[in-house]
């Protein structure tokens, strides 16, 4: 069980590996009280840390990203993802009422051009709860270009 859990973790997510372990050492303590094993094997292996994904873009990897989007249909949704840090499925979701270009200046207390987060399409059909929606600050980004780059595309034209 520990070499597979080992071989396993090269290649998924550490919170997935946890989770196969815990799948496996439920099995066996089920085997165990059918008298089909002696002792729990699973409760002796560790979980080994798994892949923590690619990590950010370094700058020339955005550039090229940037670069190589420029005219396609993908264009505005890699420009605000990379300037907000906001998700595919947070940005396929977003409508021009969630994007405030200059911010409230005049509010109480001031909030700078922000887009807001509270939808997202799922391929599970899972919707934000309350907790989950969030505000990114764009902190002029969409002034500085990406504003053409979503009209362009018709990004944020869709309902709901």
């Amino acid at each position: 069980m520990d070499r597979r859990l080992a071989t396993k973790a090269k290649t998924l997510s550490t919170h997935t590996v946890q989770s196969l372990h815990s799948y496996l050492n439920r099995a066996v303590k089920r085997a165990m009280a059918w008298d089909k094993t002696k002792r729990n094997v699973g409760e002796l292996c560790s979980v080994s840390k798994g892949e923590s994904g690619g990590g950010p873009l370094t700058f020339a990897q955005a550039d090229a990203v940037l670069r190589g989007a420029v005219g396609t249909s993908m264009d505005a949704c890699i420009v605000l993802a990379l300037l907000t840090g906001a998700r595919t499925e947070e940005l396929r979701a977003l409508t021009w009422d969630h994007v405030f270009l200059k911010g409230k200046p005049d509010a109480d207390p001031p909030q700078p051009p922000h887009i807001a987060v509270w939808c997202s399409v799922r391929k599970t059909r899972d919707t934000k709860t309350r907790k989950s929606r969030r505000t990114l600050a764009t902190a002029g980004a969409l002034r500085r270009g990406s504003v053409a780059a979503i009209r362009r595309s018709g990004l944020g034209s869709a309902g709901r």
